[in-house]
């Protein structure tokens, strides 16, 4: 790099740049996608224990 012009030097360096941006968006929105989909299964979760807890308290009235 030291043999680079400055107008060399300068498009090295916004392509890195822009590399490294491009790399940060996708980890990103991996992350994202991660808590979505976690998000999503805690709530699947929630929704089953309380469907649960209605069952049991019909079939404690029951009773």
């Amino acid at each position: 790099m030291d043999k680079l012009t400055g107008d060399e030097r300068e498009f090295y360096i916004d392509q890195q740049a822009t590399r490294i941006g491009s790399l940060s968006k996708e980890i990103d929105t991996e992350f994202a996608i991660e808590e979505q989909q976690e998000e999503e299964q805690r709530a699947e979760a929630t929704a089953n224990a309380k469907m649960e807890l209605q069952y049991m308290m019909v079939d404690g009235c029951r009773r």
